[in-house]
């Protein structure tokens, strides 16, 4: 079986098994790069990397991308894999560098060497139909899972644990914050072919969906890309200037914000309506922005969140719970990277994200679908990331570096 009708097909499970276990997508999005690599490889044309000369060739092409495409994003790599040096645990770092930045790297090259693939029309084609396949089949299958409690996700677990029996709906959190970002491409698609009623459909349908999961993230990331959405559509250049600085400025005065707050008064007058998952989050945030202070120009070190260790007298009671203040990780990408990385890495991610918000924003002449819907799967999932995910959870990045490549290959060359 050839290149070109194994990847329709890994296009297709991406969000269809990422549905019932997000975490594949780890698996499947490097497989998808990997066979797209292959691909590139094997046309003649594909100058960096052609056998002949290579290593020349390859040279002059990690220049360019050095020093010109990607300078910013090689100054974060870099501070992050050298961060590894004063983390807790230096050999877990190391490895999550490795992990987490390989396939990013491989998204990049993929993405600035797109041009090489655009003549393959066909293959397009059958991608395109194929994602589109794919998206409706994780919604079929999250109404399945939800009415039948669970019964295809009990019934692949009890093949690896016999005596799996329980299930809960948050279980499908992953796969709807898959599906959130992942609409965003085929509401594109749709539009851009002025099938604007299935685009309406599709997206009302998928905010029912998340608004009965138990995927608050997602749900309220989704929200957020909508109004994105359609403020794009209607005022385009002006407003995505302002959201830019609305973002950075955000960014920036979050820690201040967390730093202030009294979790316990907040939680007990003001939020009453939450959930009590989402009030752990404020004692969170407040003990990382106090944490923060410890180290705030280096930080902890990449992925260090999870080895600093909790007292006793940290832990936090809050009527019948006794929760950690730092569960694994901050439940925030910008505090997190505070945490890790400190200022030098936060502004570094300040910088990368003003570059790539107006790179898609000089897309509209252009490619106004792709400009669009470009911001509203940003913003969809900057917010997810706000709340919910690690900044450095695998299958949370490969599913952020799959979606760009979608973006470019599916909607910007399609």
């Amino acid at each position: 079986m050839s290149v070109n009708n194994i990847l329709p097909f890994i296009t297709f499970i991406i969000p269809a098994m990422g549905m019932l276990a997000g975490l594949s997508a780890s698996v499947s999005v490097t497989v998808f790069f990997l066979l797209f690599l292959t691909s590139f490889y094997k046309k003649a044309d594909f100058k960096y990397f052609q056998p002949i000369s290579i290593y020349y060739k390859f040279k002059d092409y990690i220049t360019k991308f050095v020093t010109e495409n990607y300078r910013v994003e090689c100054l974060f790599v870099s501070w992050s894999i050298f961060s590894s040096v004063w983390s807790i645990n230096i050999f877990a770092s190391l490895w999550l560098s490795i992990s987490t930045f390989s396939i990013i790297l491989i998204s990049f090259i993929l993405q600035d060497n797109i041009s090489v693939v655009d003549d393959n029309v066909e293959l397009q084609k059958k991608i395109k139909i194929f994602l589109i396949a794919g998206i409706v089949t994780a919604i079929i299958l999250f109404f399945i899972e939800k009415n039948s409690h669970g019964i295809l996700s009990r019934s692949f677990r009890q093949l690896f644990q016999s005596n799996t029996k329980e299930y809960f709906l948050y279980m499908l959190d992953r796969g709807c914050a898959l599906l959130s970002v992942t609409l965003w491409v085929v509401i594109g698609v749709l539009v851009k072919n002025k099938r604007y009623w299935y685009a309406l459909v599709l997206y009302i349908v998928v905010f029912y969906l998340l608004s009965i999961s138990d995927g608050l993230a997602s749900f309220l990331g989704f929200i957020c890309g909508g109004f994105v959405f359609i403020l794009g559509s209607l005022f385009a250049e002006r407003f995505y200037k302002l959201l830019r600085i609305s973002i950075l400025i955000g960014a920036v005065s979050l820690p201040f914000i967390v730093y202030n707050i009294s979790p316990r008064d907040l939680s007990d007058e003001y939020t009453n309506f939450i959930a009590d998952s989402a009030k752990h989050r404020l004692f969170i945030w407040n003990f990382v922005a106090n944490k923060i202070l410890e180290k705030p120009i280096i930080g902890f070190g990449i992925g260090a969140a999870k080895f600093i260790s909790v007292d006793e007298d940290e832990m936090i009671d809050y009527h019948q719970y006794h929760w950690s203040p730092l569960p694994l990780h901050p439940h925030n990408n910008i505090l997190q990277i505070l945490l890790d990385l400190g200022l030098v890495g936060f502004l570094l991610l300040l910088i990368i994200i003003n570059k790539w918000l107006k790179k898609i924003s000089n897309n509209m002449s252009d490619n106004k679908y792709f400009c669009i819907v470009g911001h509203a799967c940003f913003v969809n999932y900057l917010i997810i990331g706000m709340i919910s995910y690690s900044v450095w959870q695998l299958w949370w990045v490969y599913i952020g570096a799959w979606v760009a490549f979608m973006m470019q290959y599916i909607l910007k060359n399609y």
